[in-house]
């Protein structure tokens, strides 16, 4: 018995020594990344400098005290959270916070008017206002969010004549307001105690980012809803399971329907969901009616996503080659090996230099984003798109010869989301339109108050989207050591969005792609607080 409880502890404190040898990597690596670019970034002013003796001292140590602090620190226990459920007063425990948080994000709504329009949200509005012809390059459910938008409220580019941005903004803040006091009443019949219910309503009306983010008028505060409402579903699916050993039909509708979303307001919302979607059906194999219920529905909603992106949107002609964009980080990595020296065959660059000459590799490559090489004048589109398969054989050829630059050129593509230390502003918020939109915009606050709200709301620091990917690592770890297994299931969307970037970022800062990861914060903790489903 006694050896047998030795194996169990032993096996739960795997997780906690995993997650501690992961987070004690992030801090070694990041002593090594450095990003001293100004308006552009070259292999001589982004860079990760060798590996020393004193790094393995460094891994050892750190890793050691995370894992002394994460095994040790009392984990959270539902009575210090919860008390009794509450009946009753349903409207009033949604209405008060709703009122708390739309009275504080209004000042933002009046400073930024009519909102910020960004540069990829300008492709969504020429389809929705038939200048350009439906693509898939922009998530279509966004597309279509805008084109009813217009549809509602009228309006264009020219000035003044601004009906969509106006209902936009304030549909998308007030979505916001209302999701949160929607979250708040829904702990509060859950039993929350009252300290938190404070708390909460006071971080989500009063912590900046959100607000920006309504009024910022780009596809990933929607798509951070989304993923919120759909994180949120899981667990009370899950909740359900677990009260009923069953499924009903209005929550596997739901189901469905979320997934839905997932997938048709992000381009790579099909892996999220399909990760997802495995996960979830992985968890309750034992179970045969559920194992029956939530396979048919995961794999029918797959299919005919799939279905619907790829074959009909083809008929359709909305789809768009995105072999450039899918392929960032090898494109990225090839490129570094390339710029330093890597060992690469003769055959290898007579090919690579057909897709564009050396001095353009050199000259065009940002270790933070691949758009210079895209976008350069010397990049031949055509014959990469055409050339995809040999691309993609040289680089796996490159990177086994060349396996220290592969990995050092990953990390730097990606450092903004790894590493806790790194942030910056690029794509943090966009309450601001961009320049050659030549959408007018207000500061009404200050023009009715005299005070200038910005100065005080407008960030002068930034936090890096590590910190959030960071704690949705530890929930998944901390909950598996605590045989918490299920309680994982809604962290999985998040860490899925996470994922799809470590693979496949096309530069190493943007907060806006992780926003998702940010905003489901909350649901982390009250899976780690909740009992074990």
């Amino acid at each position: 018995m006694d050896r047998k409880k030795a194996f169990e502890t032993v096996k739960n404190n795997i997780w906690y020594v995993l997650f501690a040898t992961l987070f004690s990597l992030m801090i070694v690596f990041g002593r090594h990344v450095f990003d001293e670019s100004g308006d552009k970034g070259t292999v001589l002013n982004v860079y990760f400098t060798d590996l020393d003796i004193r790094d393995l001292l460094i891994w050892i140590v750190v890793g050691a005290v995370v894992f002394l602090a994460i095994k040790f620190i009392p984990k959270i226990k539902r009575e210090w959270v919860f008390g009794e459920k509450r009946t009753g007063k349903r409207v009033i425990s949604f209405i008060i916070p709703l009122l708390v948080i739309a009275a504080c994000y209004v000042p933002y709504v009046m400073s930024f008017w009519p909102g910020g329009i960004y540069n990829d949200t300008v492709g969504s509005m020429e389809i929705a206002l038939g200048i350009s012809d439906m693509t898939s390059h922009e998530p279509i459910g966004y597309t279509l969010l805008w084109k009813l938008m217009f549809a509602v409220a009228g309006g264009s580019f020219e000035p003044g004549d601004y009906g969509a941005l106006y209902m936009f903004t304030i549909v998308q803040t007030l979505a916001l307001a209302v999701l949160f006091a929607s979250f708040i009443a829904w702990l509060i019949r859950r039993g929350i105690k009252l300290i938190y219910v404070v708390v909460l309503t006071l971080v989500f009306a009063l912590f900046p980012l959100y607000p920006f983010y309504g009024v910022s008028l780009w596809k990933d505060t929607v798509f951070g809803i989304i993923l919120f409402l759909y994180s949120w579903f899981i667990f009370c699916m899950n909740e359900e399971i677990t009260e009923k050993n069953d499924i009903g039909i209005r929550n596997l509708i739901k189901y469905v329907l979320l997934s839905v979303c997932v997938v048709f307001f992000r381009n790579n919302g099909i892996y999220i969901m399909i990760i997802t979607s495995i996960i979830i059906v992985l968890a309750f194999m034992k179970n045969k009616t559920l194992l029956k219920k939530l396979g048919i529905a995961s794999a029918a909603t797959i299919i005919a996503c799939l279905i619907i992106q790829h074959p009909v949107f083809d008929a359709l002609d909305y789809n768009v080659d995105t072999s450039i964009e899918s392929l960032s980080v090898p494109i990225q990595q090839t490129a570094f090996i390339l710029c330093t020296d890597g060992q690469v065959k003769d055959d290898e660059r007579e090919f690579l230099y057909t897709i564009m000459p050396y001095e353009n590799w050199y000259e065009a490559y940002d270790p933070i984003v691949v758009d210079y090489i895209k976008f350069d004048p010397a990049f031949d589109r055509g014959f990469f798109v055409d050339n995809v398969g040999r691309f993609m054989k040289i680089y796996i050829s490159l990177c086994l010869r060349n396996p220290v630059k592969t990995v050092k050129a990953w990390l730097l593509n990606t450092m903004g989301y790894w590493d806790i230390t790194k942030s910056s502003s690029s794509a943090y918020i966009c309450p601001t339109s961009v320049p050659w939109t030549g959408v007018f915009q207000g500061d009404y606050f200050t023009y009715y108050t005299g005070f200038c709200f910005q100065d005080l709301v407008y960030p002068k620091h930034y936090l890096s989207a590590a910190i959030f990917a960071w704690i949705a690592i530890y929930a998944m770890f901390s909950l598996l050591a605590q045989k918490k297994g299920r309680n994982v299931l809604p962290v999985v969307p998040a860490l899925a969005l996470w994922g799809t970037l470590m693979i496949a970022a096309p530069l190493a800062f943007s907060f806006r792609y992780v926003f998702g990861v940010f905003l489901c914060t909350p649901i982390y903790l009250l899976c780690l607080a909740d009992k074990n489903l």
